[in-house]
């Protein structure tokens, strides 16, 4: 579902200004941000932000072969992604 569905953003992926439009709002500026997704877009998104990435391998999109992301296989490697205790 594009971000914009949920009110968060009036701009669709992979353009990263959405992922700015969230953060700004969030105020997390200077806090480490992760982009988990399942498809290119998102993928480009996150690389256009400068902001890592993780792919969802559960989800329903896919990744091209030359995209440098972490696989995540099932949802709790997303505690082994982002640093913290399983």
């Amino acid at each position: 579902m594009p971000l914009n569905q949920h009110n968060l953003s009036p701009i669709f992926q992979p353009d990263p200004r959405h992922l700015h439009a969230v953060v700004a709002r969030a105020d997390y500026g200077k806090l480490h941000k992760i982009m988990i997704g399942d498809n290119k877009n998102d993928f480009e998104a996150a690389q256009g932000y400068e902001m890592s990435f993780a792919f969802a391998n559960w989800g329903y999109g896919s990744l091209v072969d030359e995209s440098e992301a972490v696989i995540l296989r099932k949802f709790i490697d997303i505690l082994d992604f982002v640093d913290l205790p399983s």
